[in-house]
């Protein structure tokens, strides 16, 4: 198996040898930034109209030359605020960073990045707070986007997933159950969807423990590492991106690394579960009816719509063994998305709109842009109206609304009292077959707030 390396490291002190790309950034009084590389000049403007995620959608046009230490000279940075490091830094990743690839031609070294300026050492924490932030946003989308087949797998993700992770910090502690504790722990929905995988479920918790006065916050990650879609079987076309099926579970390490690093006042609890979706002899069927973590029966109507199933299984397993006061859930879960917001906007869902109109509000400001959709009781009738179960994962008399539908669903395994926010982000966490990172700034800046 392939493990990708820091591959970006930062230092602060000049150099002066050869072999060396100089680049000088220049602050315009308009408020761009201009890039002077050798003969080529870029100029990223930092203003925006609606919101910030259009100055991140010019960065792609900046095409930095490439060498194995490249020395950025800040002294014409005016203002060497958050604003401005923060797209300096992306611009760095953007060009420097390598993602996740088998290409046997592609070189895949180190990069050391210096920053040089006269005032430089009033802003090396902030530089190297800016850079750990991005870091795990690449770090995420590399490990959303490895193989299905190797190190994509549940336990090849729990393998990366370890090597991310400070697992010596005292606050932090990760318990992993493989498919035996799975089926013994009564997680019928999470064993169900495995059953017929040769790489078998794991659920994967993280836990942070640092605020001694406060409930839990968590945040659940849907990690399908492949999802055929079992016998309602997918097309040719639907099913090539699907080991980007794990993008929740990837977004959710990304947010508890950067969390545990800046050591933030908060209790948090990830539970991600890992399955493998697959056509074969023991494949969940059609009107099978599975009992789940919650003593709730469901009526198996689509096997294409596994998501919610591993997920509800998650959300009950940790209000069951912590005392949450927020559930946040993180998914690839409709298709159906993308007709009501594009690939350019998360659909936010939840039983709290005055939280989720704050949380709106604080993530926008990231570039991470959300939009709040309706959970309507015509959705939890329709979920209820299982034939066969108490529920059913997906109402065959309304193909309409389905992303407010599998909201619903889920919803019916928030317990009273408990705030839930659910991000369905199907349309925006893949680009081109890669995953985009969506929602790892977001959510950091949100639980930042708590």
């Amino acid at each position: 198996m392939r493990k990708w390396r820091t591959l970006i490291s930062i230092q602060f002190n000049k150099q002066n040898k050869k072999n060396i790309n100089l680049i000088t950034i220049k602050q315009t009084e308009s408020n761009s930034l201009q890039f002077f590389d050798n003969l080529n000049m870029y100029e990223l403007s930092l203003n925006y109209t609606e919101n910030i995620s259009e100055v991140y959608e010019r960065i792609g046009s900046i095409k930095l030359n490439k060498k194995d230490v490249v020395q950025f000279d800040l002294n014409y940075v005016r203002n060497k605020n958050n604003d401005s490091l923060i797209f300096i830094i992306e611009t760095i990743y953007k060009n420097y960073w390598n993602l996740y690839t088998k290409k046997t031609n592609q070189k895949n070294s180190d990069i050391n990045i210096i920053f040089v300026s006269d005032d430089i050492d009033n802003y090396i924490d902030t530089i190297i707070q800016i850079n750990n932030l991005v870091k795990v946003v690449y770090e995420s989308k590399n490990l959303a986007d490895t193989d299905s087949y190797d190190d994509g797998t549940p336990i090849g993700f729990i393998n990366k997933t370890k090597n991310l992770l400070d697992l010596k910090d005292k606050n932090v502690t990760v318990s992993i159950l493989n498919n035996d504790d799975i089926v013994k722990n009564n997680l019928n929905l999470i064993a169900a969807v495995g059953a017929n995988s040769k790489n078998e479920s794991h659920l994967l918790e993280l836990k942070y423990n640092n605020d001694s006065n406060n409930d839990y916050i968590s945040l659940i990650g849907k990690g399908i590492t492949f999802d055929a879609g079992g016998y309602a079987l997918k097309s040719s076309e639907s099913i090539r991106t699907m080991r980007l099926d794990k993008c929740g579970a990837a977004i959710v390490v990304g947010v508890f690394k950067y969390l545990v690093y800046t050591k933030a006042k908060i209790n948090l609890v990830c539970v991600i579960p890992l399955s493998e979706n697959i056509l074969g002899k023991n494949s969940i069927l059609p009107s099978q009816v599975i009992k789940s973590y919650s003593g709730k029966t469901v009526q198996i109507d689509n096997p294409d719509a596994e998501g919610r199933l591993v997920l509800a299984d998650s959300m009950s397993y940790a209000q069951d063994k912590y005392k949450c006061k927020e559930i946040i859930t993180i998914a690839t879960l409709t298709g159906s998305i993308t007709i009501t917001l594009g690939k350019y906007m998360t659909g936010l869902f939840t039983n709290n709109y005055k939280l989720a109109n704050n949380f709106k509000e604080i993530v926008d400001k990231t570039g991470d842009e959300v939009w709040l959709l309706p959970i309507h009781r015509e959705n939890r009738k329709l979920v209820q109206g299982a034939e066969l179960g108490d529920i059913t994962n997906s109402p065959i008399k309304s193909r309409h609304g389905s992303s407010s539908q599998a909201a619903a669903f889920l919803q019916e395994f928030v317990l009273p009292n408990t705030d839930f926010i659910h991000l369905d982000i199907a349309g925006t966490a893949v680009i081109d077959n890669r995953s985009s990172g969506v929602m790892v700034r977001g959510l950091i800046s949100y639980l930042l707030k708590k």
